[in-house]
Parts: structure tokens; sequence; C-alpha cells
């Protein structure tokens, strides 16, 4: 799985400007079983650099390259807070886990009131610097922020201002933004200390959208 994810860096570096992805990201992937955060049927294909179906089918898990390159975008250091958002099988949270001080996870919520299997796969025993919370994505963790840096996992139309005002001065956000045209592109925001926002646009990706649900 690791020596596929560096070899779609270097394919898909002259799109991303990430020809290489970083050491303690790949090594934090290494430590972590992924067959733990998949469907039994799904366990054959879980090292493997494709995306799998969660969820009933209604969502998927990033193949390994997009989750190695999203989080290495967040660049985050051991003494950092972070906040991801989005459906999930708690398989980022527990990569996060190993490069982070506090990992705040915040399992999406549909309107329906369905919540995803975002913490089936992580044994909070293990992972203890991990904090997990239901609700609406869009609005984000305000109370345990601001954060260092906040890593979205469903596509949305827009920056959500709640995120953005969530983040530390030199704080990254990192969000698979959707177009008017409906391309998907990750986009990775600095917030620097007067508020003012670079942002710097990377890969095209296909992700499921960040349905809105209800801020808890």
């Amino acid at each position: 799985m690791i020596s596929e994810i560096e070899m779609t860096a270097l394919v898909t570096g002259l799109h991303t400007g990430l020809y290489k992805v970083d050491e303690r990201v790949l090594n934090a992937m290494a430590r972590i079983p992924r067959t733990e955060f998949v469907e039994t049927r799904h366990a054959y294909y879980a090292y493997k650099n494709v995306a799998l179906p969660m969820v009933d089918e209604r969502y998927i898990l990033p193949e390994p390259f997009l989750t190695a390159m999203m989080i290495h975008l967040m660049g985050v250091t051991r003494n950092d807070k972070v906040l991801e958002i989005g459906y999930g099988t708690g398989y980022e949270a527990a990569v996060l886990s190993k490069l982070a001080s506090h990992v705040y996870s915040l399992q999406q919520q549909s309107p329906l009131g369905n919540t995803s299997a975002h913490a089936n796969g992580l044994n909070l025993d293990e992972y203890r610097n991990v904090s997990f919370k239901a609700g609406d994505g869009i609005f984000g963790w305000s109370e345990s922020g601001p954060y260092d840096a906040i890593l979205v996992k469903q596509a949305v139309p827009e920056l959500p201002p709640a995120l953005v005002n969530q983040l530390k001065p030199y704080g990254r956000l990192v969000v698979p933004v959707r177009d008017e045209f409906g391309e998907q592109r990750v986009l990775v925001i600095l917030k620097m200390p007067d508020g003012r926002l670079e942002i710097r646009h990377t890969l095209y990706v296909k992700m499921t959208d960040l349905i809105p649900g209800q801020d808890l």
C-alpha cells in the first residue's frame, strides 16, 4: 500500500505539486491495520489503492493515496490540535492520532438522523487522544477549537465560514470544493494572522457530498 501511495504521488505530482508524501504520514498509515476499518467482505482490498464502499454503500472510504495526500496537506505536527469532519469508519482519525496531540472527529449526522459507523473500527482505549461527537460538519466543533488543522472528507459547494473561523492563525483547512460545473478539487486554505486566506488548488477528485445535517 505504501509503495502504491508513493508511486501515485509521483504520477499526479504535476497536478498537485506533491511528488512525495511526508514520511511521518506514511509511517502512521503503515502502523494502522486498515482491515479493522473496512467491512469484512472488502478486507481483501484493504491495502490496495482503491476506494471502498461504506455506510450501506452510500459513501466511500477514500483510496489510501487520497487519505495520505489530504493528511500530508494538513501539515500536522505533534503539538497540533486537529478536527476531522465527515462520514467515515474512523480510519483517518486513527492515522491523525499518530501525528497530532489531539484529534476531534465530528461524525456527520444526516437530516434523517442516520449517522455513519464512524467509530466502529476505532478502539478508543488504544486511541486515547481521539474525541468523537455527532453533528453537522458545516458548523464544525467550536467549543473545542480553535484548531491548527481541519480536514473535511466530503465535498462542499463553498468554503464553510464556521470552519474558517475555527482555525488558529496559520491554521490549515483541507477540503474538497465543488465548482459551478460540478468539478471537485481539494483546496488547502491557510489562515493568516490578519484573517486573510491563502488558497492553494491541488488534485481534482470525485467524492461524496457533505450533506447538511443538524448542528448539535
